[in-house]
């Protein structure tokens, strides 16, 4: 007689090969999902950084720049002609007074320009002092600058616009806005910086012209 042998049962034998491989296969696969997920949160809380930083940068240059037109004081030029500030569309040179902290000029020649690598510089030379010029980059990446300039009416209010500036007196209104470079968030908002409040053009003193 012929004893058969009976069939051993799944949990004695253990997963087949088959079972291992696709239990391999599924944790691979989870594997891979998750760590697509966390590189794309990785670039994207950088890139949200960036944009936060870069934005930081425009509000910090915007404040700096209506800081420093604001004290725009009006000097003679080559011709004895009184003038706060003189630009066009894409330059703007202005004088500021700054307060005098020990052997501190107290005027300053300004200008803001955009560079050739298209960044917004502003160049600053304090009168009085041979080779204290300082360049600082306010924003890069930069395309187009336009900059425009309101005129004063009667009542001192802003007229229209021009893309140039030559007057004795400051512009009642200026306006600076900035073309960002393709693929850059974070973008320039308009600038508007209110001169109406600028004191009328007078020459500087004997004091400060000396320093």
């Amino acid at each position: 007689m012929t004893l058969l042998k009976p069939k051993p049962r799944r949990g004695d034998a253990g997963y087949a090969l088959f079972e291992l491989m696709v239990a391999l296969a599924v944790l691979a696969l989870l594997a891979q999902v998750s760590a697509a997920f966390i590189l794309g949160l990785t670039r994207q809380t950088a890139k949200t950084q960036s944009l936060l930083d870069d934005q930081s940068d425009i509000a910090a240059a915007q404040s700096y720049l209506r800081a420093s037109l604001r004290r725009a004081l009006s000097a003679p030029d080559a011709a004895g002609r009184n003038y706060n500030m003189a630009g066009d569309r894409e330059t703007l040179n202005w004088l500021s007074a700054r307060p005098v902290t020990g052997d501190a000029p107290h005027l300053v020649a300004t200008s803001l320009f955009l560079s050739a690598d298209g960044s917004l510089i502003l160049r600053e030379a304090a009168r009085g002092q041979d080779g204290a010029i300082s360049e600082r980059v306010l924003v890069d990446e930069i395309q187009e600058i336009d900059i425009a300039y309101a005129g004063r009416t009667e009542s001192g209010l802003a007229g229209g616009w021009t893309d140039h500036w030559t007057a004795q007196a400051p512009p009642a209104l200026l306006r600076i806005n900035l073309l960002r470079s393709d693929g850059v968030t974070a973008s320039w908002p308009p600038l508007y910086i209110d001169l109406v409040a600028v004191a009328a053009p007078s020459k500087p003193s004997d004091a400060a012209r000396a320093r």
